[in-house]
């Protein structure tokens, strides 16, 4: 199951408010954004809910877990700067998880 899970970034008003209590353990990282564990299901992706989580490992085990799949996941990395002095990164690849 853990080669399975990734780490997703959602914006936070995709949780509805009739289930966000099935997500608990989603945590914002930015203004409008939620850190979710998702599970690869080959042809489609669900979000883990909490009765999920507790039942697969524990949060934390499926965090690293979710996290370590991501960095397995082929990207290419660039940055630009803008003429005023902003530095962009950018992140790409063929995962639709990855950024």
């Amino acid at each position: 199951m853990s080669e399975r899970v990734y780490l997703r970034l959602i914006a936070d008003d995709m949780l509805p408010p009739e289930i966000v209590d099935a997500y608990e353990y989603v945590r914002p990282v930015a203004e409008g954004l939620v850190e979710a564990l998702s599970l690869d299901l080959g042809d489609a992706v669900s979000m883990l809910r909490d009765s999920d989580v507790a039942q697969y490992g524990g949060l934390e085990k499926l965090r690293a877990a979710g996290r370590a799949n991501l960095l397995n996941d082929p990207f290419e990395y660039d940055t630009a700067e803008l003429d005023d002095g902003t530095v962009l990164h950018l992140v790409a690849g063929d995962s639709h998880y990855v950024a």
